[in-house]
């Protein structure tokens, strides 16, 4: 290794505490690019004393594979001033091989004339290391990428194109050669979305997956789902990134599109129901200012021709009132169906318990209701209101319960009901019964009107373990 006694230094050489000392590997060469000085930073970095290098060439001493003709030309680019820079190898004094940066700094005297210089060494092995693992994952990237049909390329961080496949060079137009090295922006667009896919990279993070658009050739825009994976160097700094796109803008389009025609199917139920709604409340004041007016008149002349009449006739009198009376209510309670004013008044939550309060005290059984508070669109209301109606009407004609729960919740920008009865059930799969098929005809019916209002009925039911009718109507912002 170094020596150990006094170091030789060449005479009329100035500054030698200074040179010796540096931390870097030095060496001073003379015209003849013999080494006249070999600093201690040499010594630790190659392994070789000053005793054994000063009157040689380090090259020479070192072993370095630059070949004899590249030396030449070398040595005269120095010799006109020109300083010399390159990466080698070098063979340290055990036989290890390393990698080095030179850089050389020549001397000239007043005419131009070339009198020496300073050799500077870097030992650059981990870092040669580092490119070749980085190379080594570009390559193994772009073997991947190269035939698959999807979209795939390769960037580094100042946004230039390392690597594209032929697929997604054909957006652009141009083969993937045409494109290496050129800037993704100027290719494929600068898009809002893609800053932050961009910021992440810069900050040494990669969003694995993202949407974004690029820029065709014929200057159409194309919406990508991108996958992403850095490509980091051994040290785990980012280096560039590897993406595989899968073109989305065909299937967006189609979303778009459902979601559209969805959107105007409920508009057009809301159309309907406002219709329906409104030629219920039409005959509802029909009922009102006619029939209910008429029925009550007939109760006043009973009620006054009975006051003059005894015997027999004032029993039949007293039949026909009763039974004009009862019409009377059967007559009131089809307007409250027919336009339920609780709902309008009260909201859902008052006009379902209302409802269900009426139809338990007909039927005979206990009723359970829990329902929002809160309000919703009129249309939506109204079909949450008929379908708990239908169900609950069912279960008081043919259940024969004598408890029926009726939940109401709003969630995930749906109303979600159940109507559940403990009584006799049926068998669903059984319609040609004929008192099933009335039931599968009203139940039909409800969940039709459901669906096409984008929403969903399911009845459960068996023998013996009674019904339970769950729906979800979509609700739309008020």
């Amino acid at each position: 290794m170094g020596s150990t006694g006094p170091r030789p230094r060449a005479s009329g050489t100035a500054g030698y505490i200074e040179f010796d000392v540096l931390p870097v590997a030095l060496a001073q060469l003379d015209s003849e690019f013999v080494v006249t000085e070999w600093n201690r930073e040499a010594e630790r970095l190659f392994g070789f004393g000053s005793q054994e290098v000063l009157g040689r060439r380090a090259l020479d001493v070192l072993r370095s594979s630059i070949g004899n003709d590249e030396r030449i030309a070398s040595r005269a680019a120095i010799s006109r001033g020109q300083p010399g820079r390159r990466v080698t190898d070098a063979i340290t004094s055990s036989g290890r091989r390393i990698d080095i940066e030179i850089a050389m700094d020549p001397h000239l005297d007043a005419t131009g004339a070339f009198t020496g210089g300073v050799l500077a060494f870097w030992d650059v092995t981990d870092r040669e290391q580092a490119q070749l693992a980085l190379a080594e994952s570009e390559r193994r990237f772009r073997l991947l990428l190269h035939d698959l049909p999807l979209p795939g390329g390769i960037t580094d961080r100042d946004s230039r194109i390392v690597y594209v496949n032929r697929r997604l060079a054909s957006l652009a137009g141009r083969s993937p050669d045409e494109l290496e090295g050129l800037v993704w922006e100027d290719v494929y667009g600068a898009f809002e979305e893609d800053d932050r896919f961009w910021d992440a990279f810069l900050a040494g993070s990669v969003i694995e997956q993202y949407e974004g658009r690029v820029r065709t050739h014929d200057g159409s825009e194309r919406l990508i789902a991108w996958m992403s994976v850095g490509i980091r160097d051994p040290d785990g700094e980012l280096r560039m990134e590897a993406s595989i796109g899968y073109d989305i803008t065909d299937r967006r389009a189609s979303e778009l599109a459902l979601a559209e025609a969805s959107a105007d199917r409920l508009a057009l139920i809301g159309e309907i129901l406002e219709a329906e709604r409104a030629e219920r409340a039409r005959i509802a004041e029909a009922l009102h200012d006619d029939t209910i007016q008429v029925l009550a008149s007939s109760l006043v002349v009973l009620d006054q021709a009975m006051a003059r009449t005894d015997g027999s006739a004032r029993e039949q009198m007293a039949r026909a009132r009763e039974s004009i009376a009862g019409a009377v209510e059967r007559t009131r309670r089809m307007m409250f169906e027919l336009r339920p004013a609780l709902l309008e008044e009260a909201g859902l939550a008052g006009a379902i318990r209302t409802l269900c309060e009426h139809i338990a005290e007909d039927a005979g059984f206990r009723v359970q209701v829990r329902a929002p508070t809160a309000r919703f669109a009129a249309p939506d209301e109204e079909l949450c209101y008929r379908t708990v109606r239908e169900a609950v009407v069912n279960a008081a004609r043919h259940s024969r319960a004598t408890v029926v729960e009726v939940s109401v919740e709003h969630r995930d920008r749906a109303l979600e009901g159940r109507v559940a009865d403990d009584g006799v059930g049926f068998d669903v799969a059984a319609p040609r019964q004929p008192d099933v098929a009335r039931l599968h005809l009203g139940l039909r019916a409800m969940a039709e009107r459901v669906r096409l209002a984008g929403g969903e009925v399911t009845v459960t039911s068996s023998p013996g373990n009674g019904t339970t009718v769950d729906f979800t109507v979509p609700v739309r912002e008020v």
